[in-house]
């Protein structure tokens, strides 16, 4: 490993804020979507921050493929920028289950 990658251990939890969606009309039920997400990240070190969050979708008949943009905000004011890609499948319109998440794809950080 190069003395330039460094891991960070962050479990998040998120809330849905807003979700937009649009049933495309090419193939019956696709629909891709916009959401934004309320989220707090914790922190492998205990220390609890905030993340914007938003995500889009292209599913047909309930799966398909998603693409997540968190940005992780700390204390001093410098933020991580990250983006993940994968695939999903949403059974009856209740239950999200991710059937395959790439390992982040890209990741930039930024400071004040």
């Amino acid at each position: 490993m190069s003395d330039d990658v460094k891991t960070l251990k962050v479990h998040m939890v998120t809330h849905v804020a807003s979700a937009h969606s649009l049933e495309v009309g090419d193939v019956d039920n696709h629909t891709v979507a916009l959401a934004r997400f309320s989220v707090l990240a914790f922190y492998g070190d205990g220390t609890v921050g905030p993340v914007n969050f938003a995500s889009l979708t292209d599913y047909t008949g309930g799966a398909g493929n998603f693409t997540l943009f968190p940005i992780l905000s700390f204390d001093d004011g410098s933020e991580l920028w990250l983006k993940s890609v994968g695939t999903a499948k949403v059974d009856a319109g209740t239950r999200y289950t991710p059937l395959c998440l790439a390992p982040i794809s890209s990741a930039t950080t930024r400071s004040t």
